[in-house]
């Protein structure tokens, strides 16, 4: 079964309503650029309240700071969104040896190199401004023979989302944008269908 991550999470309520609705994870970005820029205090407050896994977004973010945010949130997933490499992941498998990993790539016009030694890989659309929640898709062909378990982003709503599942059957979708009233708002509406989208994908199979 595809899994469901909504990310930029930044209030309570919305989280909550995730968790209730059976949304798989709940990402929280500390990136300061982002329009949904959340801090550890914040993100910790919301974070226990909810037993769904936790993903923390991350971007070039100096590694002692990830780890101290990582381990001050009880996150549950790391997703680093920047141009880190496999030493940088391997310091933080080894600081927390429990923490799961996701090595988000960015795509343009060709498949980036994927050679990572991270759990997962997340594939978003490029764009020179934004580093995700950019609202715009990618040409979902480029990642047919990828064999590694990933999330697939970029711009997904609910006009897209059921061909993209039927063509690459990712291991899980992640949107964000695509449910939002506004950045850091989430559009409960939209969360519903997607999600009755998705089991219905599901039941069909």
């Amino acid at each position: 079964m595809t899994k469901i991550k909504i990310c930029g999470i930044t209030n309570l309520e919305d989280a909550e309503y995730c968790e209730e609705h059976e949304v798989d994870f709940l990402g929280f970005i500390f990136y300061k650029e982002s329009k949904r820029y959340i801090n550890k205090k914040d993100a910790q407050a919301i974070i226990s309240k909810i037993k769904k896994p936790c993903v923390g977004v991350f971007a070039d973010e100096n590694i002692d700071k990830a780890i101290e945010i990582a381990k001050y949130c009880d996150l549950d997933i790391v997703q680093l969104h920047g141009n880190e490499n496999n030493v940088y992941i391997r310091t933080i498998q080894k600081a927390m040896p429990n923490i799961k990993i996701i090595k988000a790539l960015r795509v343009n016009d060709r498949l980036p190199l994927i050679d990572f030694v991270s759990d997962f890989l997340l594939f978003d659309t490029y764009s020179e401004k934004n580093i995700g929640g950019s609202g715009k898709s990618f040409d979902h062909r480029l990642l047919k023979n990828v064999s590694k378990p990933f999330f697939l982003a970029g711009g997904l709503n609910q006009s897209n989302i059921s061909d993209a599942i039927h063509y690459l059957n990712p291991f899980a979708v992640d949107i964000n944008s695509g449910v939002e009233h506004y950045p850091g708002k989430k559009d409960h509406a939209k969360i519903i269908k997607i999600i009755e989208i998705i089991r219905k994908i599901e039941r069909s199979k």
